[in-house]
């Protein structure tokens, strides 16, 4: 995250998940943004090969939930550590802009597992677009599902 802006940082999260960052601020200050989920439009299969043939409890994964989450974007996108320092602007990352007028409204969030312990105020560092169906649902940090945040 202290790289220079549009160079992917990969790490390991929980020891199990690769995730993805894209480094934003100067080089030597962390600013990043969590690249959180996506819309599989191009290698659909190929992407529901990578999540594991998209089975779920036995039932199989609709198409926007391919790269729902953190780790399962990387996962269907087959990206891994060794993209960490990767342009994010240049293949296999760089993607085509979305036709004029199609953007949508951003709207902002609580962070997905950051949690208020002793009673801070939550984080809203979530965005998205509105009503896109590939973001994964918010949960809670455990701290403010038991009243104590």
């Amino acid at each position: 995250m202290f790289g220079t802006v549009r160079h992917l940082y990969a790490y390991r999260i929980y020891g199990i998940h690769t995730c993805l960052n894209v480094v934003t601020g100067e080089r030597g200050t962390a600013s990043a943004v969590l690249l959180r989920s996506g819309e599989v439009i191009d290698g659909v299969e190929l992407a529901r090969a990578r999540r594991g043939a998209g089975r779920r409890s036995g039932a199989r994964l609709h198409d926007h939930e391919l790269a729902r989450g953190p780790g399962n974007l990387v996962t269907a996108l087959g990206a891994h550590m060794g993209d960490d320092g990767a342009r994010f602007d240049a293949e296999p990352y760089a993607l085509a802009p979305r036709p004029a007028g199609t953007r949508g409204v951003v709207v902002r969030g609580l962070r997905v597992g950051v949690g208020t312990p002793g009673g801070a105020l939550p984080f809203d560092w979530r965005f998205w677009l509105e009503g896109e169906a590939s973001v994964s649902r918010y949960v809670a940090h455990k701290s403010l599902r038991a009243g104590k945040g």
